[in-house]
């Protein structure tokens, strides 16, 4: 996996974090409180300054009433060869 791709999937974790946050008419404070976490790193994390490691990121998506889907995901890597 190269670098470039890695950023570019950062960036889609931040437009969709920052897109339902604004689509549930929330402030980065709100989820801040909602999730524990600074309304500094809600922030972080939507500029792509900061990746939120995989506790934090589910945290984020509970407070966002997001559903990760891990089994299709888990799935469809083991049908990839490495």
């Amino acid at each position: 996996m190269n670098k470039d791709y890695i950023i570019k999937e950062r960036h889609r974790v931040a437009e969709v974090i920052k897109a339902r946050r604004e689509d549930l008419s929330m402030t980065q404070e709100e989820l801040a409180q909602k999730s524990g976490m600074s309304r500094i790193t809600i922030n972080r994390i939507e500029n792509c300054v900061f990746s939120p490691n995989a506790d934090q990121l589910y945290t984020i998506c509970k407070a966002l009433n997001i559903e990760i889907k891990l089994i299709p995901l888990i799935n469809s890597m083991s049908n990839k060869t490495l």
